[in-house]
């Protein structure tokens, strides 16, 4: 088993921003693993076009947010499905340039090997950045995506060999999957053809 850092290819696709400013405090606040559907109401965004390159880029099918959250378009939810829908809550979004919703991780695996780690910490025992994670390969599971109890409100999600598989297989583009442990009993993914 692989485990990758789930994070959005921003130099080949575009991706979403919020049309309000203010509206960055939904996802600073939230995302920290309770659901939150019966609260949510829907957020404008708006694709970020940031330099004249970005005119000749597409919009994929993930883009990272932040405080813990991410976006997919209707093609991704509808290629991951349950993958998602088992590990955590979709939330509409409003955008003009495609249908999107954003992902609340609700799946939390306490796996992480703190002593093995390699992790940048804050001071009150959370992660703020990991360099290089050791996970307790008994208590992974079969999550394909998840987060850490230690990095409860980073944005940090990880995802497994079966998720990559799936969003490749599915056509999906703009994901951008940063291996950061492996079981080494199996091979990685293969590409899709």
């Amino acid at each position: 088993m692989n485990i990758y850092l789930l994070d959005a290819d921003v130099e080949r696709y575009l991706h979403l921003t919020v049309i309000t400013s203010d509206d960055w405090d939904k996802f600073l606040d939230g995302f920290e693993g309770q659901p939150m559907a019966p609260s949510w109401r829907p957020v404008e965004m708006k694709v970020l076009r940031e330099s004249k390159k970005d005119r000749y880029l597409e919009l994929g099918d993930f883009s990272s947010l932040t405080g813990g959250s991410a976006a997919f378009s209707e093609k991704a939810v509808n290629v991951l499905g349950r993958v998602l829908t088992d590990n955590g809550e979709l939330l509409p979004l409003n955008c003009a340039e495609g249908c999107f919703f954003v992902y609340n991780v609700t799946r939390f695996v306490d796996a992480l090997d703190e002593k093995r780690s390699e992790c940048e910490w804050l001071d009150d025992k959370r992660v703020l950045m990991f360099i290089r994670p050791v996970f307790k390969e008994r208590k992974l599971g079969s999550f394909p995506i998840f987060k850490v109890p230690q990095s409860r409100r980073a944005a940090d999600i990880f995802v497994t060999d079966e998720f990559v598989q799936r969003a490749l297989d599915g056509g999906l583009v703009g994901f951008k999957f940063r291996k950061m442990w492996s079981d080494e009993k199996k091979p990685a993914y293969r590409r899709a053809k």
